[in-house]
């Protein structure tokens, strides 16, 4: 999806404006077209949409007939002269702007390209998310903070906080700091201090986002396609990215890794009741052999009780649902319940994965529940493996360090009591106190 450089403002169509645009068309398109994962040109971005329901009309009070004047210039530009400049190169489809479609009613969520932004710039909670889903999902986001290496850049440890003259001039949203507080308010408990907060806020951005990409993928075909808002950063602030300023890795991009996966599952929630599905964008048929798992603590020990076992074929773009909330209330007593491990074999590759089942707001894990040390370090590729030794559950494991240069290869990680190993890529070798950690008790 590559876009030509028109953005959220209107253009003219003067011979002299149109001669630099054909020059620059004439340059890129035939650099870029024969790249084989360029596979759309998009007009602009966000014009059309803008000029319908913005306001510039009266914003700019502009007569009836600059109002005319504009339409066509626009018409000119991006519904005549670009698609016929790009069809002289090349037969890469051409649409003139994206959204297609302007989010809100009902009814726009039926026919072209979406930006939905009821979330972060209306008043939908995430839920909404699941609901609101376009033909083609183009832009959506939610924003988190940086990496505290990244934020180490543009102040120092002791001015971590909210009010900090260059933390709130780092924030560009209108409504930033203050959506992120009151979706987090809904979920956790109160951060006792500043990095606490930056955990939480990435937490926040990684579950809405996933789940809005497994709502476009259980809406498929009628949903057949996700560009997600934002992969990366040239500021180093708060921002709807999934990589930071530094390239440091959120949370929301190690869990995208799993949500995109070509089969993955996913838990659909409802007011009073949940399921679990599997879902394949294999363009062949998939068998899938999977296993579920109960996980209970009864009397502070873990339990793990295998609950059902089957093997499913999946065609493209189908799901299915493998469990449910009926079937959890006949297995367990709901109090001792923590969640489910599936453990499924699709395409001769193996997948695990665990699903919590929260009741309330969740709080942070005490550190002495966790112990992480430091084995085989290799000098030459610059890396090394930290084994974690967990007592306990623990949601939502994540790794950091405040030294620039680290990045693990697995994070975000949901734990049973016992080891993990993750390896961990370096500039400069840390020390285990350089390597920290935060976790979330299951409730």
């Amino acid at each position: 999806w590559q876009d030509f450089m028109f953005a959220c403002a209107m253009y003219p169509a003067d011979s002299s404006f149109l001669q630099n645009v054909k020059a620059e068309m004439d340059y890129q398109i035939p650099r870029i077209s024969s790249h084989p994962s360029v596979v759309l040109f998009n007009g602009n971005n966000e014009i059309d949409v803008a000029w319908k329901n913005w306001g510039f009309q009266k914003q700019y009070q502009l007569s009836n007939e600059d109002s005319i004047q504009i339409s066509k210039d626009y018409q000119k530009l991006f519904q005549v002269n670009l698609p016929n400049w790009v069809r002289q190169f090349t037969n890469i489809p051409f649409v003139h702007t994206s959204p297609l479609s302007n989010w809100g009613a009902t009814e726009r969520y039926n026919h072209g390209s979406q930006h939905y932004w009821g979330v972060w710039h209306g008043n939908d909670s995430i839920e909404e998310f699941s609901k609101n889903i376009g033909r083609f999902n183009s832009e959506f986001g939610f924003q988190s903070f940086p990496e505290y290496s990244t934020l180490l850049e543009i102040s120092n440890q002791e001015s971590w906080n909210l009010d900090a003259l260059g933390i709130k001039k780092h924030q560009k949203s209108y409504i930033g700091n203050g959506k992120i507080i009151s979706t987090m308010n809904r979920f956790f408990e109160n951060p006792k201090n500043f990095m606490e907060f930056v955990y939480y806020s990435q937490l926040v951005q990684a579950n809405a986002m996933e789940r809005a990409i497994s709502a476009h993928r259980l809406n498929a075909p009628r949903c057949m396609g996700t560009l997600y808002w934002q992969m990366n950063d040239c500021y180093p602030g708060p921002t709807w990215s999934s990589v930071d300023y530094l390239g440091n890795r959120k949370i929301l991009h190690y869990r995208l890794a799993e949500t995109m996966q070509e089969i993955t599952l996913t838990k659909q929630e409802s007011e009073r009741d949940f399921s679990i599905h599997l879902m394949s964008d294999n363009p062949q048929k998939s068998t899938i052999v999977y296993e579920i798992y109960g996980i209970a603590q009864i009397d502070k020990k873990i339990f793990k009780t295998k609950l059902t076992s089957d093997t499913i074929v999946l065609d493209y773009l189908q799901n299915q649902q493998i469990y449910s909330g009926d079937s959890f209330k006949t297995a367990f007593i709901s109090s001792a319940v923590l969640g489910f491990q599936i453990d499924y074999k699709a395409n001769e590759k193996s997948y695990s994965k665990i699903i919590w089942l929260n009741q309330g707001k969740s709080k942070l894990v005490e550190k002495n529940k966790v112990k992480i040390r430091i084995k085989r370090i290799d000098r030459n590729s610059k890396t090394l493996v930290l084994q974690i030794r967990s007592k306990k559950p623990i949601q939502d494991f994540w790794m950091y360090s405040t030294i620039p240069g680290i990045r693990f290869d697995d994070n975000d990680l949901q734990l049973l009591p016992g080891k993990k190993e993750v390896l961990i890529h370096f500039k400069n070798r840390p020390k285990k106190s350089e390597l920290k950690w935060f976790g979330l008790e299951i409730d």
